[in-house]
């Protein structure tokens, strides 16, 4: 970016932060693949809408490259998606976020008993 001519900065700017963003993204499915709900779907739109305008614009070297890439990354995505069985979290009530418990196999309610609480001690 930083070689970048003063008409192509802005541009460049935009695609480095863009490829941190996705890096992110991606790090967020990684972590959690059943609780980013629209993240999948999200990430393959985006990067399908990629690979039709390289195509589109192919006579072009940068779309060649970049549309490869893309296509390839939608590929890994599409996979990783399958695998993970990231539409699984469109399901309600499957985790609690905050302990990780499974809310479905209990009838709605978490496996961890809740705690007791005890009125303070006088004195």
């Amino acid at each position: 970016m930083t070689d970048a001519a003063d008409d192509r900065l802005w541009v460049e700017a935009w695609r480095t932060i863009t490829y941190a963003f996705f890096i992110g993204l991606f790090a967020l499915l990684a972590a959690r693949p059943r609780q980013a709900a629209g993240i999948w779907e999200l990430a393959l739109a985006g990067k399908t809408a990629l690979v039709v305008f390289a195509v589109i614009v192919g006579d072009i070297p940068e779309a060649r490259l970049a549309g490869m890439v893309d296509f390839a990354l939608v590929v890994v995505v599409a996979l990783a998606y399958v695998l993970s069985r990231g539409w699984q979290a469109w399901q309600p009530g499957t985790t609690d976020p905050t302990r990780g418990d499974t809310a479905v196999a209990s009838g709605g309610q978490t496996s961890s008993p809740a705690p007791v609480l005890q009125p303070p001690v006088p004195g």
